[in-house]
């Protein structure tokens, strides 16, 4: 059986506050509200929002000096 887990990321800049790890549809549906609807992180961030398989592990940022 597949997970409902899903991670929902408001596109923009959030100040890396925006993502919501949801654990079931009903919680990413909110997130969805909650981002785009309510404008959780002000101005234009959120008014698109990426749904991504929820991965386990590391993640890593790498900026070009």
């Amino acid at each position: 059986m597949e997970s409902e887990r899903c991670v929902v990321k408001a596109d923009g800049l959030a100040a890396g506050k925006g993502v919501v790890v949801a654990e079931n549809k009903d919680q990413a549906l909110a997130a969805i509200d909650d981002i785009m609807m309510n404008k959780r992180y002000g101005g234009t961030c959120g008014e698109h929002v990426i749904i991504e398989e929820l991965l386990i592990g590391y993640e890593v940022s790498v900026s070009k000096q």
